[in-house]
């Protein structure tokens, strides 16, 4: 997305755009959306995170591939991915129009970014799964000139954080990932009022 593949550096709504075909495509367009003479018009420029839904989306493959024993690290496992459960992303929107004195970019993500391998560890977790075979960069970058997602999409590390939603008091329903995913997977409420939220 907009910022790019940048490590472990943090980013917030004041970080400058990365490079890459992605970043300069969003670049293009937050550009030519912030230059429009609009003057009675509130512009929100959503720089949104992997959603993570039930019914498409990122999460479904993974599951499938989960559940075949084929959930291991993407890559090295250690890209950063900044996730966000659909509810929370539909209640960000629906708080972004409500309030009016948001504007510019808003990143649209959880509070608890992790590393690919946490991910997909927990993942396997929610599945019942222990073992997981691993998708090496190499394996990732030949499929998708098959078939399949630019290798980009999935191996950029992103470690964004909400910067603005945060200081704007939103409160997300499902901020740790276990407790999104097994909402989603297990199709049940699983958040514990004492389930631990690290925030990088």
């Amino acid at each position: 997305g907009y910022y790019g593949s940048r490590g472990a550096e943090t980013l917030d709504e004041t970080s400058g755009p990365g490079t890459g075909f992605l970043a300069e495509v969003c670049k293009v367009w937050e550009s030519i959306l912030m230059q429009e003479d609009l003057p009675h018009t509130r512009r929100v420029a959503l720089r949104t995170g992997i959603v993570l839904g039930r019914d498409g989306g990122a999460l479904k493959p993974m599951v499938k591939l989960t559940k075949a024993f084929l959930g291991g690290n993407m890559g090295d496992g250690h890209q950063w991915m900044p996730w966000i459960h659909v509810d929370d992303w539909v209640s960000m929107v629906k708080w972004i129009v409500e309030n009016d004195s948001i504007s510019g970019p808003v990143n649209a993500c959880g509070i608890a970014p992790c590393l690919n391998s946490t991910f997909m560890q927990t993942l396997r977790e929610v599945c019942g799964r222990p073992v997981g075979l691993p998708a090496p960069k190499a394996l990732m970058s030949m499929a998708s000139k098959i078939a399949g997602p630019d290798p980009e999409m999935t191996l950029a590390s992103t470690r964004a954080c909400p910067k603005v939603a945060q200081d704007g008091g939103f409160r997300w329903r499902y901020p740790g990932l276990e407790g999104a995913l097994r909402n989603l997977i297990c199709e049940k409420e699983a958040v514990s009022p004492r389930e631990k939220v690290s925030v990088m």
